[in-house]
């Protein structure tokens, strides 16, 4: 484990199983997935490192969720991870999207959001619905 300094800012890098992960999408086009992996050359080096929030012994994701996919289909048990350190507000964001995405479309494991890969046409058309009903509620809890 090691420190990690980037933009100011502080993180451990660490390598962890993909099972410790947390999805915090519900949803990821293919295009996402292909592109996170697109500098991959047989090593978990290679990745993009996901940058988590650790609560308890799992890893909530906040960037990389796609890699952490494309990881796992590549049949990788392992990635390399930037732990940012206390923050409690965000940890409790990227619960909510947590939880959001296990209501939503019942993703609670990489594994699980493998399965819900799908085009980009159909992402953003599933993802548009979701911004249009986010906008809808937002406006009835203004009123």
């Amino acid at each position: 484990m090691t420190d990690v300094y980037l933009i100011g800012r502080q993180f451990r890098e660490r390598e962890v199983s993909i099972d410790e992960l947390i999805p915090t999408a519900f949803l990821l086009s293919e295009d996402m997935v292909a592109k996170a992996g697109k500098e991959f050359d047989g090593r978990v080096s290679s990745l993009e490192p996901l940058l988590v929030y650790a609560s308890e012994d799992i890893y909530l994701i906040q960037k990389g969720n796609e890699t952490a996919v494309f990881a796992y289909q590549k049949s990788l048990r392992k990635v390399i991870v930037h732990v940012e350190l206390d923050d409690p507000e965000e940890v409790s964001r990227l619960q909510l999207l947590a939880y959001r995405a296990k209501d939503v479309s019942d993703v609670s494991s990489i594994a699980d959001l493998s399965l819900k890969v799908v085009p980009q046409d159909e992402y953003d058309l599933i993802m548009g619905i979701f911004d249009d009903e986010s906008d809808i509620l937002r406006q009835l809890c203004e009123e």
